[in-house]
């Protein structure tokens, strides 16, 4: 599954919080799964670590706060 559909995905649960088991879930794969996608589009700047099961969802606007216009390179693995 691509970053973008999983993104999309994330963003229409509306939830400010998700917790691996959550994200698991919702994507019909395993919790150790789900924490391999979850530290990804942390890297990425979509996530930020709040528990060692749950993550922030970071909101949109936050993405060129975060990582900086211009630079698309910096949200990539």
């Amino acid at each position: 599954m691509k970053i973008d559909r999983i993104v999309t995905l994330l963003y229409s649960l509306n939830k400010r919080y998700i917790t691996l088991r959550e994200f698991s879930n919702a994507l019909c794969i395993s919790t150790r799964s789900a924490g391999r996608v979850l530290k990804r589009l942390e890297r990425r700047g979509y996530l930020r670590r709040y528990s060692s099961g749950a993550y922030f969802i970071l909101p949109p606007s936050n993405y060129d706060t975060y990582y900086g216009k211009g630079n698309p390179d910096k949200r990539h693995d």
